[in-house]
């Protein structure tokens, strides 16, 4: 009898066993398949991110596989205006009350700080963020927001949450989750950020072709110019270098170099190419053109910078320049940079009524009028070293 007792025992303790083993097994098969799923929605994002998508369609992409990992049933994606201090939604899945979007949109303080931490955020029961959605919308229960982050550059923030119950899971996996939604956010930041580059390359080609067509324009009007304008463009950013200024700021010098003439288009031909030298009366109608051309390319926008340029590019450092008759500081800084461009182009090129002048002479010129047509800081910043470089422009 002892013995037939001992042997259920046995076989309960077996039993038990493997119980243990099979809940164990059925743990480590679930979270191999979570790590199944998401190396499969990584392999969807980067797929995603080799073709050519559209940026609406990404964003939804994005949206979709955080819904998924999250097991969450509503979720949105904002993208941030800066100039308006704004978040615009771009992707939005599930039923929320409209005026939760709405306060998001806003970009309140309690957002604000998600977003100044780049941290992903979780809403549990009795937070004071969770309790302030659901003054909008009572029936959501948890959920998360993570912002678009790259680098500490923010450039949006998305969300997921849960309605009707409440949203528990495991700790372990919760920290996986939120590791992989970061890495969704960095993915989406990535992309955005290729796409505005390759937009930006593209308007930028297309900017230099339209500056191309209306400097083309300008030598054609003009035949004892033509080139001028690409000179002084060229000797322009040269100066620019050597006082240090930023890309950005070269680059803005350069098309308003290129196009600081552009407005001897509304000049009669017979003036600008009169052999000899002009009446007062020719050189008061020639005196127009920095206004004519401020006026031609205030309509485009990528051009907006460079319209100082344009219009101020022969005031004097004296006020004696013309139109506006700017003196010193007032002359924007990039204008003055095109008017010492300018006359050196002026100087070292034949003219229907001279020779071009020799370099020294141009040199001693430019110092000689140094203060009163030139600013004297680029004058002196160009020091002789600065001066050869450009004389092989």
């Amino acid at each position: 009898m002892d013995g037939t007792k001992k042997l259920p025992d046995s076989l309960k303790q077996i039993v038990q066993e493997l119980m243990i083993q099979n809940r164990k097994l059925k743990l480590q098969n679930q979270e191999l398949q979570r790590k199944v799923k998401r190396f499969s929605l990584f392999s969807d994002i980067n797929q995603n991110l080799n073709g050519k998508f559209e940026h609406q369609k990404f964003y939804e992409t994005i949206l979709e596989m955080a819904l998924r990992i999250s097991n969450n049933e509503v979720g949105g994606l904002f993208i941030i205006n800066p100039f308006k201090h704004q978040l615009v939604l771009k992707a939005f899945e599930g039923e929320v009350e409209p005026a939760v979007l709405k306060w998001l949109e806003g970009m309140p303080e309690e957002i604000e700080r998600i977003i100044l931490k780049g941290e992903i955020r979780e809403l549990v029961s009795e937070d004071p963020l969770l309790l302030k959605i659901q003054s909008f919308d009572p029936l959501i229960r948890s959920g998360l927001f993570f912002p678009l982050t790259f680098s500490r550059e923010f450039i949006g923030l998305g969300f997921v949450m849960h309605r009707h119950q409440e949203f528990m899971v495991h700790p372990a996996q919760y920290e996986e989750d939120m590791r992989f939604l970061t890495i969704l956010a960095q993915q989406a930041y990535t992309f955005v950020e290729l796409n505005r580059l390759n937009f930006e390359r593209k308007n930028q080609q297309l900017y230099l072709k339209t500056i191309e067509a209306l400097t083309g324009a300008i030598d054609a009007k003009d035949m004892y110019t033509a080139g001028h304008s690409q000179r002084v463009a060229e000797i322009s950013t040269t100066i620019a270098y050597e006082l240090g200024l930023t890309q950005r700021e070269i680059d803005i010098i350069h098309y308003g170099a290129l196009l600081h003439d552009i407005g001897k288009i509304g000049i009669p031909e017979s003036i600008l190419n009169k052999k000899g030298r002009l009446t007062d009366e020719e050189f008061d109608i020639i005196k127009r053109h920095p206004v004519i051309g401020t006026n031609i390319l205030r309509s485009i926008d990528f051009l907006e910078d460079a319209l100082s340029i344009v219009r101020a590019h022969h005031e004097r450092y004296d006020g004696k320049g013309y139109p506006d008759q700017l003196k010193g500081e007032d002359i924007p800084f990039m204008a003055r940079i095109v008017c010492v461009a300018d006359a050196w182009d002026a100087m070292t090129s034949d003219r229907s009524y001279r020779k071009a002048l020799p370099l020294e002479v141009v040199i001693e010129e430019l110092e000689k009028n140094a203060g009163t047509q030139f600013d004297p800081i680029i004058v002196r910043t160009l020091q002789r070293k600065s001066f050869a470089k450009l004389r092989i422009i």
